[in-house]
């Protein structure tokens, strides 16, 4: 008998060790949370446009992009500036100045079109 309680006990820690418990762990541990969406404000665009020219100067904007340091610079100042806010992260930064910048080629697009067609009813 002594031995049957002894492979109950070795059952009962072989199913506590099971993959798809561990698996379900790795899973919760896998997601992640999901962060607020950044609210900037105006002061917050001024400066980022201030560090890119600054660092425009310094030559950190190669031809495929801005290097890695702009943002870190970025979020830096906006760290020193606007400490009443929540603190941004470079993936922040990186994401507010993409759809910044796709939203201005936008709208300089549609200014160039509005142009255009105002100069050919004018001739």
């Amino acid at each position: 008998m002594s031995s049957d309680s002894s492979l109950s006990s070795e059952d009962d820690n072989i199913t506590s060790l099971s993959p798809t418990k561990s698996k379900n762990e790795k899973d919760k541990k896998k997601k992640k949370k999901k962060r607020e969406k950044a609210k900037w404000s105006a002061g917050e665009d001024a400066d980022l446009v201030i560090v890119l020219r600054e660092q425009q100067k310094l030559r950190n904007q190669a031809n495929s992009g801005w290097k890695p340091i702009v943002w870190t610079a970025v979020v830096a100042v906006l760290e020193k500036n606007h400490k009443d806010v929540k603190p941004k992260t470079t993936k922040q930064v990186l994401t507010h100045f993409g759809n910044v910048h796709q939203n201005a080629l936008y709208s300089l697009h549609i200014t160039d079109i509005i142009l255009c067609s105002l100069k050919v009813t004018m001739l």
